[in-house]
């Protein structure tokens, strides 16, 4: 596992304390909307006697008004959820890019150098052929150093498009 890519990382969008409290506000929104959608539900069975709307002056009424209302404000609070979570991973993706693209620059240090010694240990074992002597091939699991300069070439590309 990448080390710099911990749970716990202060690039987490999910701990930006805007879209926390707007889904703290959400979830009461929920609960208050279930409850008021339920007493609304329980006031129409009592009033509703004989399947005739209930009169105009009943609890049913009153319940009904709570429970749209407490709908428009779950609607409003998961309006505002869905922005808050946006905005926190619109915050935290340009930290990811910056944060891989260093990681890339290790990867990228790392890979010249294998470069390097694969270029030096090809160029001792074409002297030692030059003698007699035959070496084994000896290189990145089977990858030349022109495949290796290829990957690392097209992976840097990749990496400068990122935005």
């Amino acid at each position: 596992m990448l080390g710099f890519l911990s749970k716990a990382d202060e690039l987490d969008w999910r701990i930006d304390p805007d879209y926390v409290a707007a889904v703290a506000v959400a979830t009461t929104a929920k609960a208050e909307a279930d409850r008021t959608e339920a007493e609304r539900v329980a006031a129409w069975r009592e009033d509703n006697i004989q399947g005739v709307n209930p009169p105009p002056d009943s609890r049913f009424w009153l319940v009904k008004g709570a429970a749209n209302e407490a709908a428009q404000a779950l609607a409003d609070a998961i309006v505002v959820r869905d922005r808050a979570e946006a905005t926190a991973k619109a915050a935290a993706r340009q930290g990811w890019i910056d944060r891989y693209r260093g990681q890339w620059e290790s990867v990228e240090h790392a890979t010249d150098a294998l470069l390097i010694q694969l270029t030096e240990l090809d160029d001792a074992r074409e002297r030692a052929a030059a003698i007699g002597i035959t070496l084994p091939w000896i290189a990145a699991g089977g990858m030349s150093v022109a495949a290796l300069q290829h990957w690392k070439d097209g992976n840097r590309k990749l990496i400068e498009q990122l935005s």
